[in-house]
């Protein structure tokens, strides 16, 4: 029910998971489109309707937040790939489906091959780590 002409607008309710989601996909567009030095901090609290504090809340700092980006994007991908069932095939044909796995993916997400461009070329170790410009940073989790 909406409310009635002249009452005070419903409280608008904090949502960790979901504020912090939505920091991640702007982000996620931002280094996208102009690389680590070119995204700003700036945009990506416009973008979503909060401020530079609470992403430094949330992440940190820019490099927190690019790591972030770039581990969530590893992660799905990875994800991705764990789940073929690749024993029973030839290495070529194995070699192959993941190669088409990595291909459809790029293409249902054009907007992440720059992101996993960068984490091919900035060669982040796994297991919970991801690259950010000149070093390698480990998960804080």
């Amino acid at each position: 029910m909406p409310p009635r002409a002249g009452s005070p607008p419903p409280e608008r309710t904090r949502d960790r998971e979901r504020t912090r989601a939505e920091i991640l996909a702007v982000a996620t567009q931002e280094f996208s489109e102009h690389g680590y030095s070119g995204a700003r901090v700036d945009e990506i609290a416009e973008r979503t309707r909060t401020t530079k504090r609470m992403l430094y809340y949330y992440f940190e700092s820019k490099e927190g937040l690019y790591a972030e980006v770039l581990k969530a994007a590893y992660a799905e991908i990875r994800s991705k790939e764990q789940a073929i069932d690749v024993d029973h095939l030839d290495p070529v044909a194995a070699i192959r489906r993941i190669a088409e796995l990595t291909f459809d993916h790029h293409e249902a997400h054009p907007d992440c091959a720059p992101l996993d461009l960068l984490i091919v070329l900035t060669n982040p170790v796994s297991h919970g780590a991801a690259a950010v410009p000149g070093r390698i940073v480990p998960d804080q989790q």
